[in-house]
C-alpha cells in the first residue's frame, strides 16, 4: 500500500500554505524560547553536534529556532507548498539548505549542508536507523491515520541516548474551529454562536459536523500506551509557554474561507465560500457582532521522551 494514503484524505496543506502561519497566530518569540528551553533541558551545550529531525515540518515555524541555535536539521513534509514557505524563511535569514525529492532523499544525506528539506511522507522515508539525537513531533499525530507506525519509525530513527520532543498546543481559537470543547470562551459568545451556525449549515448541505471530520483512533491516552509499547518513556514535561492575542468573527471568516484547518478540507473551495456567505448572512440576521474582540490564550506543551 502507498503509505502516502495514510495521510488523512482530503487534507491539502498545499492549498493553505501561503496563509498557514497567519491563521495559526503562533508567536515567533515563544517558539524561539521553546527551542532554547528544550535544548537547555536536555543539557545540549553544543547544538552543532546534534542531528535533529522533524516529520511534518510544514512551514518550519517549530524547527527554525532549533536551526538558528545551531543544530543540524532534517525537515520532512508531504506538502511541497509548505516546504516552499519554509524555504522562503531560510533564504530570508541566509541559511544554506538542500532540497530533496522523495526519490533522492534516501540514506545519503549531505553532511556539508546543515539543513536538509525532504518532500515526501515521513512514513515513506528510508533514513538511516539510529541517525538522530533529537526528533521533533509537533502537531502531526492527529493528521495521520497510521500514527502508531509513526511512533515505530521514530523509535528506529532515534539514537539510544536521544530524545523525542512531542509538542502539542492549546488554543480556544483553534478549538472552536475544530469542534473541540473550549475552556475559556462562553458558549453564548458571538465567536461560538457563529461557528455553531456554520456547523449547522454544513450539516444541512450534506457535510459532516466539524468534530466528525477528522476520523481516526488517535488520543493522548492511546499515544502514551503506544510510546510505552515501543520501549519509550516520558522523562519530563517542560513548562508550558503561553501568549495572548485578540480575535473576532472576521478572523474565523478568514480561516473558513482559506479552509485553514484539516476539518475544513473535506469541503471543496467553491462550496466552502458559499457556506461562509450563508453563515455570515444568518449570523448578521441574528445580531452577532462580527467585530467584537475576544482575548485568546495560546500555549505550547512539550513532552520529552527517551529510549
Amino acid at each position: 500500500m502507498d503509505m502516502n494514503s495514510a495521510i488523512k484524505e482530503n487534507i491539502s496543506f498545499d492549498v493553505i500554505a501561503p496563509n498557514y502561519d497567519k491563521t495559526r497566530h503562533r508567536d515567533e518569540a515563544i517558539t524561539k524560547k521553546m527551542a532554547h528551553q528544550a535544548l537547555a533541558s536536555l543539557n545540549i551545550t553544543n547544538p552543532e553536534d546534534i542531528c535533529c529531525l522533524e516529520g511534518g515540518v510544514g512551514s518550519g515555524t517549530i524547527l527554525l529556532p532549533f536551526i538558528e541555535a545551531g543544530v543540524n536539521a532534517t525537515g520532512v513534509d508531504i506538502s511541497k507548498e509548505m516546504l516552499r514557505e519554509f524555504e522562503i524563511k531560510l533564504k530570508k535569514r541566509g541559511i544554506p539548505y538542500r532540497y530533496h525529492s522523495t526519490l533522492t532523499a534516501h540514506k545519503g544525506l549531505s553532511e556539508s549542508i546543515k539543513v536538509q528539506l525532504i518532500h515526501g511522507s515521513i512514513l515513506d522515508m528510508q533514513l538511516e536507523e539510529k541517525a538522530f539525537d533529537l526528533i521533533i513531533s509537533a502537531l502531526i499525530f492527529h493528521l495521520i491515520k497510521d500514527w502508531k507506525r509513526l511512533i515505530e519509525i521514530y523509535s528506529h530513527l532515534l539514537k539510544q541516548d536521544g530524545f523525542l520532543l512531542i509538542i502539542d498546543e492549546e488554543s480556544d481559537f483553534l478549538n472552536i474551529q475544530s469542534g473541540v470543547e473550549c475552556k475559556n470562551i462562553r458558549r453564548d459568545s458571538d465567536l461560538r454562536r457563529f461557528m455553531e451556525i456554520y456547523d449547522n449549515i454544513r450539516i444541512d448541505h450534506g457535510f459532516p459536523a466539524i468534530k466528525e471530520s477528522i476520523p481516526g483512533t488517535f488520543s493522548k491516552k492511546a499515544l502514551r500506551n503506544e510510546i510505552a509499547r515501543h520501549g519509550l518513556k516520558q522523562v519530563r514535561q517542560l513548562d508550558n509557554l503561553s501568549w495572548h492575542y485578540n480575535v473576532n468573527c472576521k478572523d474565523i471568516i478568514y480561516n473558513l474561507k482559506k479552509r485553514a484547518t484539516s476539518a475544513l478540507q473535506v469541503i471543496p473551495q467553491n462550496t466552502q465560500m458559499r457556506l461562509v456567505e450563508i453563515t455570515l448572512e444568518e449570523a448578521l440576521q441574528k445580531g452577532i457582532d462580527i467585530d467584537k474582540q475576544y482575548q485568546i490564550t495560546h500555549s505550547f506543551r512539550v513532552s520529552v521522551i527517551s529510549l
